[in-house]
């Protein structure tokens, strides 16, 4: 133990927020676990479990639900007391895609019904271009979206225009 190392590690998506729950093993430079930790909200100081000077991989052994597994990270441990060293492990939230078919009740695809993906206070969700999830089905009575997974999140599908001839 380097009583005079210090080093965290900060576990964010593309967005800059905290992901709770990656599982990560920390290997020195002949491959072997030096330290094994779960993250949280908050960052890990790895300071107790390393040595200054010296050189770790950082690796992700199970990424959160909804998120992509970041590739491997080596690093110099060169934080000292005075000025502490932070490594942002980044990963990347998954994308979903949202699709849904309108029929009538005799089976036939629905065109022209106009719908849109809410969250729980019903405000309308945005696809992974910024755009609202909102749309109208088209001639086979289809219309998808791609969203990013939002931890803590649950979506509805609102019909919000029913087509010519039908109520929602």
């Amino acid at each position: 133990v380097d009583l005079n190392a210090s080093v965290t590690v900060r576990k964010t998506d593309e967005n800059g927020k905290n992901v709770k729950g990656a599982e990560f093993s920390i290997f020195d430079e002949e491959g072997n676990t030096v330290y094994r930790f779960t993250t949280s909200d908050e960052s890990v100081d790895l300071s107790s479990q390393l040595k200054g000077g010296h050189i770790y991989t950082l690796h992700e052994e199970n990424a959160p639900f909804g998120y992509e597994s970041m590739e491997d990270m080596q690093f110099e441990v060169t934080g000292t007391k005075e000025k502490p060293q932070l490594i942002l492990a980044r990963d990347e939230r998954k994308t979903y895609e949202v699709k849904l078919h309108k029929v009538s009740d005799d089976g036939k695809s629905l065109a022209g019904a106009e719908f849109q993906i809410e969250d729980e206070e019903g405000n309308t969700v945005s696809d992974i271009y910024g755009n609202p999830c909102t749309g109208t089905t088209d001639e086979t009575g289809s219309l998808k979206w791609e969203i990013f997974y939002e931890p803590d999140e649950q979506y509805y599908v609102h019909e919000t225009k029913a087509p010519s001839g039908y109520s929602t």
